[in-house]
C-alpha cells in the first residue's frame, strides 16, 4: 500500500486515474491480468484515453455498498505503476449459488420497445449471442447507471462472465472498460439456488456461447435498424427545431 501511496497526487490519482477506497484492500494479493485498456468512456460519458493501465479478474467495483457505485460490477483499473509481477498462488476463485439459462433470442425481442430497450435499458446486440447459455448471477443491480444516475424501474442483474465488449458505442468505440451488461428479470430463467460452485466451472459453456464466428449474429441486424429509425427521428427533431427558429428571427 505504501508503493502505491507514493505514486499518488493530492488527489488520490495518478495521470488522472483514482485510486479508490475500495482498490485499498486489494493491496499485496495475487490476480490475473483480465485486459488492457486503452480506452475507456467514463461517468460523464466521455471517451478518454487509458494509456499503461490494465484491469484484472475479479477485482471489480463493489456497488452500492461502497462509494455510491451503481452496481454494474465494472472492472476496477490499475496502473502499471500500482503493480509488479508475482509469483504467489492467485487469490480464490468466486463462488455462485444461482444459476440462470437466458431465454431465447425470439422471446427477448418479443418484449422490446420500438428502440430495442426494456424498462428504459437497452438489450445490446452482442447480448444476443448469449440466448440459451446457462451462466452464474453475479450480483442484483439496484440502482443502476446508464447515461445518468437513476433507480431501476425493474429487477435487473449482471451475470459472471458476460461484460460489455464497447461495440454498441459503434464509431464512439471501442470502449476497454468491460462494465457488466444488464439482464433484465423476464430475459432469465432461474434454476433453483444450489450449494456454491467455484467459478471455474462456468468455462466450457462461455467458450460454446462467445466463440469468433458469431459478429454477424442476425440480432446485430435488428438493432441497427432500430438505432437507424432512433437517429432518423432525432434528425427530424432537429431539422424541426431549426424551423421554428427560423420562424422567430
Amino acid at each position: 500500500a505504501a508503493a502505491v501511496r507514493a505514486t499518488l497526487d493530492g488527489e488520490n490519482a495518478l495521470r488522472g486515474l483514482a485510486f479508490t477506497n475500495v482498490q485499498w484492500a486489494y493491496c499485496g494479493k495475487t490476480f490475473r491480468v483480465d485486459a488492457v485498456v486503452r480506452r475507456i468512456m467514463n461517468d460523464e460519458g466521455v471517451m478518454r484515453r487509458a494509456g499503461r493501465t490494465v484491469a484484472l479478474a475479479g477485482v471489480t467495483c463493489g456497488g452500492p455498498a461502497h462509494d455510491g457505485g451503481c452496481g454494474r460490477a465494472c472492472p476496477l483499473l490499475f496502473r502499471d505503476e500500482w503493480l509488479e509481477p508475482s509469483s504467489a498462488g492467485l487469490a480464490e476463485p468466486a463462488v455462485y449459488e444461482q444459476y440462470v439459462r437466458i431465454r431465447p433470442l425470439s422471446e427477448i425481442l418479443a418484449g422490446l420497445d420500438r428502440d430495442g430497450r426494456r424498462d428504459g435499458v437497452m438489450f445490446a446486440s452482442e447480448m444476443g449471442r448469449f440466448a440459451g447459455a446457462r451462466l452464474p448471477v453475479l450480483r442484483t443491480v439496484q440502482p443502476i447507471a446508464a447515461t445518468r444516475w437513476r433507480r431501476a424501474r425493474a429487477e435487473w442483474f449482471i451475470l459472471a462472465g458476460v461484460r460489455c465488449s464497447g461495440a454498441v458505442l459503434g464509431g464512439e468505440g471501442p470502449c476497454d472498460r468491460g462494465c457488466g451488461l444488464l439482464w433484465h428479470r423476464d430475459w432469465l430463467e432461474f434454476e433453483p439456488a444450489l450449494r456454491a460452485a467455484p467459478a471455474q466451472c462456468l468455462g466450457g459453456e462461455l467458450d460454446a456461447v462467445a466463440r469468433p464466428g458469431l459478429e454477424h449474429h442476425p440480432f446485430d441486424v435488428v438493432v441497427r435498424r432500430r438505432l437507424r429509425d432512433v437517429e432518423r427521428r432525432r434528425d427530424l427533431r432537429r431539422a424541426e427545431a431549426l424551423e421554428n427558429e427560423r420562424e422567430h428571427l
